[in-house]
């Protein structure tokens, strides 16, 4: 049995997705809130499977979580000494930094900088929300 040749379109290889990674974050690494819709990431594949890469590094967090917050809950302003990743399953949440909001929806996710003051809300009523919680050393339980 031949071998299947794998060509550029059907395979990623670590190294092109670190390399493509940090290519694709260079603009955003000053901002203290990145926003998923700020790194568009590449559909890969083709056909009846493809895959839409995390455009973040999520090899620099070491604990994840699935967070429910239910329907109007509000976590009040607080920060954290390291980044912390949040990727929606479902429902919506509106992150404040000062008084601009961020507001992040089902498939999409968010990056807080370490040190950067925040509140959370899910504006749902009556649908909690489901999110893929990353932090590096400390995840502190409300």
């Amino acid at each position: 049995m031949a071998k299947e040749k794998h060509s550029r379109h059907d395979t990623e290889y670590l190294s092109d997705y670190i390399i493509r990674l940090e290519t694709a974050l260079k603009h955003v690494e000053k901002r203290k809130v990145i926003v998923s819709t700020d790194v568009p990431a590449p559909t890969l594949g083709r056909g009846k499977i493809t895959r839409v890469p995390l455009q973040w590094r999520l090899y620099t967090h070491t604990m994840f979580y699935i967070t429910t917050i239910e329907a109007g809950a509000h976590v009040q302003k607080h920060s954290h000494p390291e980044n912390v990743f949040r990727y929606v399953i479902e429902g919506s949440i509106v992150i404040t930094v000062g008084r601009k909001p961020y507001y992040v929806s089902e498939g999409e996710w968010i990056v807080v900088r370490a040190n950067t003051k925040y509140s959370l809300r899910n504006p749902s009523n009556p649908t909690s929300a489901r999110l893929l919680s990353a932090y590096q050393y400390q995840c502190k339980v409300q």
